[in-house]
């Protein structure tokens, strides 16, 4: 029994001080990123959020009111810890349109990643459900062999590069009638075929901790040209 506890004692006091280690060089790393964001923001003319108010702006953004209050009944110590971790945001208006960046991070079972998110707001939401992306490989199969339908717009310049799904296809089909608009998004796709459209606004994210500021200013160029171009 006595052999048999030693291992996992050991194992234990292992894992404490490998944890007591790496707080420290975790919230160095943190405060690091933080000030290049901070720096960022100032370089672009953005506002810099961090703390409480990036996670009140976070989930009042994403509707989730009710997690937000759930976050606001929390013991002081939990909603403390969880202000220190939360990730930064910059905000502001870019060519006249509302727009966010901010970091996320997602967690799947083993592994986590780290997303920059850059979006730009439409001057008002939209009062239906649509998205509209690139049309991938996938799709242009499903098409094919399976009688995959999506929206169509009759432009067939745009129609095969585009997908586009929504609860109501006429209305998302006409956000795309106008060539300034169609060719403002096709623009987009070309340059970040991985950027998305939907009733809200039009975002873009990639694998990153920080994105260089030439990248954003480019990615919040064509997202704001785009999304100054949609009318309810």
């Amino acid at each position: 029994m006595v052999f048999t506890f030693i291992p996992f004692l050991l194992f234990l006091v292992v894992s404490i001080t490998a944890t007591v280690l790496l707080v420290p060089r975790t919230l160095r790393g943190m405060r690091r990123g933080r000030e290049e964001a901070r720096i960022q923001a100032d370089q672009l003319g953005l506002e810099y959020v961090d703390g409480i108010d990036a996670l009140r702006r976070s989930y009042l953004e994403s509707g989730q009111t009710k997690a937000l209050e759930a976050f606001e009944r929390m013991p002081a110590f939990l909603r403390s810890f969880a202000e220190s971790a939360a990730p930064w945001r910059l905000e502001g208006s870019w060519k006249g349109v509302r727009v966010a960046v901010y970091r996320e991070t997602r967690s799947s079972g083993k592994s986590s990643r780290t997303y920059v998110v850059a979006k730009a707001f439409y001057p008002s939401p939209l009062p239906f459900k649509f998205r509209a992306s690139r049309e991938g490989t996938m799709a242009k199969i499903g098409k094919a062999l399976f009688g995959l339908k999506d929206v169509q717009t009759g432009d067939p310049d745009f129609d095969p590069k585009v997908r586009i799904r929504s609860d109501d296809e006429a209305a998302a089909a006409s956000l795309f009638f106008r060539e300034t608009a169609a060719s403002t998004f096709l623009a987009l796709l070309e340059r970040f075929p991985d950027a998305v459209a939907d009733s809200a606004g039009v975002t873009r994210e990639r694998q990153a901790s920080l994105l260089p500021a030439e990248e954003l200013r480019e990615v919040l160029d064509l997202l704001a040209g785009f999304a100054a171009e949609v009318r309810a």
